[in-house]
């Protein structure tokens, strides 16, 4: 694949992730992938990730992604973008992300994500934030 059509996998498969087309999602990812989380630790596998989205579904609604900026080097790809949504008790959300995603055969490896998360806690709230990590951490593995 050239530049831009890595750009558009990666671009593709991160819109279907906002709209919860976790089929899509899990087509163009490897069994093994990874994603690295802002807070520490790894989760490994699709079925971690899937856990991810679910402990994630209902902390906001209304989710929008808006891709500011696309990078590609080699099979890496970085996407900054501002994430919307509204919380659970109607508050706006807005927040800066940053992801980086490797790619080899046309399939995501590896997703490392970067997120302000003192924005994503005073929107959400102490209690459903630590809902979340405690929620999490059943699926997270130490990084190594």
């Amino acid at each position: 694949m050239d530049r831009q059509q890595t750009i558009d996998l990666v671009r593709g498969v991160w819109e279907a992730f906002a709209r919860g087309d976790m089929k899509k999602v899990f087509a163009a990812m490897t069994e093994d992938v990874t994603w690295t989380l802002p807070q520490g630790g790894r989760l490994r596998g699709k079925n971690s990730i899937l856990h991810l989205a679910r402990v994630s579904a209902g902390k906001l609604s209304g989710y929008s992604s808006e891709i500011r900026r696309a990078h590609c080097d080699g099979g890496t790809v970085i996407l900054e973008m501002i994430n919307r949504a509204t919380t659970t008790d109607g508050k706006p959300y807005a927040n800066k992300y940053c992801f980086i995603f490797d790619t080899m055969n046309e399939k995501i490896t590896a997703i490392t994500e970067y997120v302000d998360q003192l924005t994503f806690r005073q929107a959400v709230g102490d209690a459903e934030f630590e809902d979340m990590r405690r929620r999490l951490a059943l699926a997270i593995e130490a990084e190594k």
